[in-house]
């Protein structure tokens, strides 16, 4: 298990591929960093971040739910273009 707690197989030039227990396979700091932070926790935490910024805070019901549906719109636009560009991906073969 390597330092950022994942198994790599590397290849070395004279013996072949080996497992890494240690930091080398790993390469530099930035792959530790990326590492550290996976897409889901940024998704996470852009999901703490993102709906106070987006929702104010209003005493009117029926102004915060209005705030409230169109941060669902967007979350939902943002999703199906998403989604189409991954079908347009799969389409043309740049996803595999």
């Amino acid at each position: 298990m390597c330092v950022c707690g994942q198994e790599h197989t590397c290849m070395e030039e004279d013996r072949g591929s080996k497992t890494s227990t240690s930091m080398e396979c790993c390469g530099s700091m930035s792959h530790l960093c990326v590492s550290l932070f996976s897409p889901a926790q940024l998704g996470i935490a852009v999901g703490f971040l993102v709906p106070p910024v987006l929702v104010p805070n209003v005493e009117d019901v029926e102004k915060l739910a209005y705030h409230i549906s169109i941060m669902f719109f967007m979350t939902a636009g943002v999703a199906t273009a998403l989604f189409i560009l991954v079908v347009i991906g799969k389409e043309v073969g740049v996803c595999t």
